[in-house]
């Protein structure tokens, strides 16, 4: 049970990471081959909660686990203000541009 606790942390830590890099380089062309590639990791890493989420709910773990999604959940609400952020990045840059 800790083991599925700890992959969906580290998820999570990894998909922050991501999106911060992608908020520098998203629009500059020069990182286009990585900006492409972080957003294929991106999803596979989430493709990847869904799989742990999954699991726990077949083990009946989700229920009983409330502080180990504490941490995770703040992550996650983080991680949800930063795909915000970059949508309305992503927005401004090309209404600017159209």
């Amino acid at each position: 049970m800790e083991d599925l606790f700890y992959e969906i942390e580290n998820t999570v830590d990894q998909l922050i990471s991501n999106a911060h890099v992608l908020h520098r380089i998203a629009f500059d062309e020069s990182y286009g081959d990585e900006s492409l590639a972080l957003r294929k990791m991106q999803e596979g890493l989430l493709c990847r909660l869904i799989e742990i989420d999954h699991q726990l709910e077949v083990l009946g773990l989700k229920k009983t686990a409330d502080q180990q999604l504490i941490s995770i959940e703040e992550k996650l609400a983080y991680f949800s203000h930063l795909n915000h952020q970059l949508v309305n990045k992503t927005y401004q840059h090309y209404s600017e541009n159209g």
